[in-house]
């Protein structure tokens, strides 16, 4: 429970008989680290931890004691939960990844089985162009030869659909 800043400045006003080191600390500005000037019988609140027997602060904040209980309020406060802590939050928007075309590690370029098919196809229409194009061109050579022999020899063959001796 946490006591008002006036409250604890009566109870400080009142007490004027507390040792030094409560009195000293509870207007304090600490640093993540620094060593917490403490007596005996207090007790570590949030944002403080013990390392290597010595009291230290965890957050840039100043130091307050309530009750023999020491806690550093933090100049930014930003809650961090801690064990044992309820958190209530709300849950934001869903995200859905559609698994065909999600890019997993190793799964290669990336590429989901309908793009997959639809690349085999054009590969496929591809490789029987190319075949098309040489079966033409096998075709078309032995011709350009026979009438290039034809022609070398002096033999002129008549136009196709004209008759010889027509104009």
């Amino acid at each position: 429970m946490w006591v008002d800043e006036e409250q604890q400045q009566q109870r400080q006003q009142r007490s004027s008989s507390s040792s030094s080191s409560s009195s000293s600390c509870s207007s304090k500005v600490v640093l993540p680290g620094e060593p917490l000037q403490l007596g005996d019988g207090f007790l570590l609140g949030l944002n403080t931890h013990v390392d290597n027997g010595v009291a230290r602060a965890s957050v840039c904040g100043v130091v307050q004691t309530v009750n023999r209980l020491v806690y550093v309020r933090p100049l930014k406060s930003r809650y961090e939960a801690n064990v044992g802590d309820v958190v209530v939050v709300v849950a934001g928007g869903y995200l859905w990844i559609s698994v065909p075309t999600a890019v997993l590690p190793g799964s290669g370029d990336g590429v989901s089985p309908q793009q997959q098919q639809e690349q085999q196809q054009q590969q496929q229409e591809q490789q029987q162009q190319q075949q098309q194009q040489q079966q033409d061109s096998d075709i078309f050579i032995p011709l350009f030869i026979f009438l290039l022999r034809d022609a070398r020899q002096g033999e002129t063959a008549p136009a196709r659909g004209v008759a010889a001796g027509e104009p």
